[in-house]
């Protein structure tokens, strides 16, 4: 399993004691607020997506959490190469939305039996 790193700092781990919230992506962020993180995430200076975690930490971070999620080896994420990259934050907006869903559901549905027994 890839090391999750911070959106705004892949030198540093995700962690929601970061004290910036656009560093992390948490299991109660609507898909909006998903989206929005992923769009400001920093993504190298670069037009096209390459897998280079030593010299594009950044691009390689979303690739990681995108191949975490879908199970893909990063080998294999050969379609992300010669994309923009704001075609793979888009891509990863949508595999966390999805991935996210279905947690959230539940979740919701847990505090409100909570607030029913209170």
């Amino acid at each position: 399993m890839a090391k999750i790193l911070n959106l705004r700092n892949p030198s540093q781990k995700m962690s929601k004691s970061s004290p910036s919230v656009q560093s992390r992506i948490l299991i109660t962020d609507s898909p909006q607020e998903i989206q929005s993180k992923i769009t400001l995430a920093v993504a190298d200076s670069i037009k096209f997506v390459t897998y280079n975690p030593i010299n594009k930490p950044r691009i390689s971070n979303l690739l990681d959490i995108y191949c975490s999620i879908t199970g893909e080896e990063k080998s294999l994420s050969k379609r992300f190469e010669g994309r923009m990259a704001d075609e793979l934050k888009s891509w990863l907006v949508d595999v966390l939305v999805e991935e996210l869903r279905p947690i959230q559901v539940k979740l919701e549905r847990l505090q409100g039996e909570r607030t029913e027994v209170d």
